[in-house]
């Protein structure tokens, strides 16, 4: 009983003592680093040997003057002693250490969290730049207004992310060589530094700063010299956009002159024209303005390219282009996959045999890419005028691309190239190692009068139906290709492909394999289009005509 008792008057006196304990400044102060304050400590009660030092939680402040001028009474003791706080935001612990009155052993953490230190970041560092970016055109000198709220020191590890304390007002800046922070120049390596520094004038250079930004930091000047500036808060990006320019004029000159003009050259930029040295066509000496006047003075049907350098403040850009086409389009060396030498031969009616491209092999995918001059398209169909046999499918897939399938037999293909001065024509024949010669193939002929399937109406106009012609035979036995024929169908298609008049695919569709089907036509423009319908190893094409 009496034990409790007293254990009871003991924990009594101390929360009485303990309520006695304070210190000047008071904890909840804030505090620069690295800058010596006196501190003055109350203590309840006469006490004695008093001692006071840091105590890390991540670091611990220094005692630089220990206790002095302790004046001992009987209600309270008095002393100081001198201290400093290392550059680093999180609290920071002077444990004071004493006998109390009664001679037992007692201790006063002093806890400070209000460091104004910039070392570690947190979000009460954040800055928000009313500039989120900055656009600067390449060899102008441009300026730019920077400003935003001030922000706030912060203490992540002991206090909430919103409570912040003291307030930053000076920044630093980081800007590309030669740029200019309110009239002083950057080398930029340096950060830079000025008053009302929330707010200022940036101005660009020239040149630099392609793909670079404008870098903020906070500074820790008002707290004193060598402390630790805070990282980067803000990167504002900087676009200095490279001038997007182009020629326009005719792709083609028939005769005399034509004027050509490059847009998009920047504000003090210079330009540089030149052509071919090939005799064909003349421009002026020297040309440099925008627009330059280019003569046909040769009579070959070719193309050449004219070309502008442009150079600005500091960059020779690229040369920009354009392909001019000079009189009537015509052939020249066009490429076959299907050829050991590369070209592909021009077919000769007065000399079929050596004008003939062998594809050596049956069921093959080959490609011709024409090379004509003076035209930037060739159109590739079917030409009337020579027997055709269907074993031959087609697409064009570039403009100057035509992709076709070959299984067998003679087939022709017609490339024309046409621009404003005219159009020229060039016939491709081709047959595998196993076909008979051209002119002499029965199947051709046979092939091209054969008909499995039907397409009405013809001409159309928002739809046509595609079916089985009436008691339909096989195809010649010398097509060496086979219709797909179903158990209680018959014959059956399954693909549907059409093109228009350029060999472009225009709509193609996978029905699975039916007898016959409806396909809209709505989404065709006016125009003659070959329709392609795939049975099996047999294909079939057909022209329609869409009127609307």
């Amino acid at each position: 009983m009496y034990k409790k008792i007293i254990t009871i008057l003991v924990f009594s006196l101390m929360l009485t003592i303990t309520k006695g304990q304070s210190i000047l400044p008071l904890e909840s102060a804030e505090f620069c680093p690295s800058t010596e304050y006196t501190f003055e400590v109350h203590l309840p009660g006469a006490c004695t040997n008093i001692n006071v030092f840091g105590i890390a939680q991540n670091v611990a402040p220094q005692v630089t003057v220990l206790p002095y001028n302790i004046v001992p009474a009987s209600n309270q003791t008095i002393f100081y002693f001198k201290g400093k706080f290392v550059d680093y935001n999180d609290k920071q612990t002077f444990n004071i250490q004493y006998n109390n009155s009664a001679g037992t052993p007692s201790t006063y953490p002093a806890k400070f969290s209000k460091i104004k230190s910039l070392l570690t970041p947190n979000s009460s560092n954040n800055i928000f730049p009313t500039s989120g970016s900055i656009t600067s055109a390449r060899c102008q000198i441009t300026t730019h207004n920077i400003s935003f709220q001030n922000s706030h020191y912060g203490n992540l590890s002991d206090l909430p992310a919103s409570n912040s304390y003291g307030t930053l007002t000076d920044y630093e800046y980081l800007l590309p060589i030669g740029w200019q922070l309110n009239s002083v120049t950057s080398n930029g390596s340096t950060w830079l530094s000025t008053n009302n520094s929330n707010n200022v004038t940036v101005t660009s250079d020239l040149s630099h700063g392609v793909g670079g930004f404008v870098q903020i930091r906070a500074s820790n000047i008002a707290c004193g010299n060598g402390l630790q500036q805070s990282a980067v808060l803000r990167q504002i990006p900087i676009d200095r956009p490279a001038p997007n320019f182009y020629i326009t004029g005719d792709k083609d000159i028939c005769s005399g002159s034509k004027t050509y003009t490059l847009l998009g050259l920047p504000a003090g930029a210079t330009v540089n024209w030149t052509v071919p040295t090939q005799n064909q066509v003349s421009i002026p000496n020297p040309s440099n303005g925008t627009t330059v006047i280019v003569t046909r003075i040769g009579t070959a049907s070719t193309s050449v390219i004219l070309s502008a350098t442009v150079t600005d403040c500091v960059t020779t850009y690229p040369a920009v282009t354009k392909e001019i086409f000079l009189g009537q389009p015509g052939f020249g060396a066009s490429y076959f996959n299907g050829s050991t030498s590369g070209a592909v031969k021009f077919y000769d009616p007065n000399n079929p045999t050596t004008s003939i491209n062998n594809v050596c092999s049956e069921y093959g995918a080959y490609y011709i890419d024409g090379s004509p001059w003076a035209t930037d398209a060739v159109t590739w169909p079917v030409p009337s005028s020579l027997p055709y046999c269907p074993t031959l499918s087609w697409s064009q897939t570039t403009p100057k691309r035509v992709n076709f399938y070959f299984t067998g037999g003679t087939a022709y293909l017609q490339g024309t190239a046409s621009n404003t001065c005219g159009s020229a024509s060039q016939i491709f024949a081709f047959q595998s190692s196993n076909c008979l010669p051209i002119g002499t193939d029965p199947c051709a002929k046979s092939l091209a009068d054969y008909k499995l399937f039907s397409i009405s109406p013809n001409p159309a106009s928002d739809k046509i139906k595609i079916g089985i012609v009436s008691k339909p035979a096989p195809p010649p036995p010398c097509a060496k290709v086979a219709p797909k024929n179903n158990t209680g169908l018959g014959y059956t298609f399954s693909i549907v492909n059409i093109y228009n008049k350029l060999g472009i695919l225009e709509k193609s569709i996978k029905s699975g394999d039916v007898t016959s089907i409806t396909i809209p036509t709505l989404s065709l423009t006016t125009g003659i289009y070959n329709v392609e319908i795939i049975s099996g190893t047999y294909n079939e094409k057909q022209q329609i005509i869409i009127q609307k």
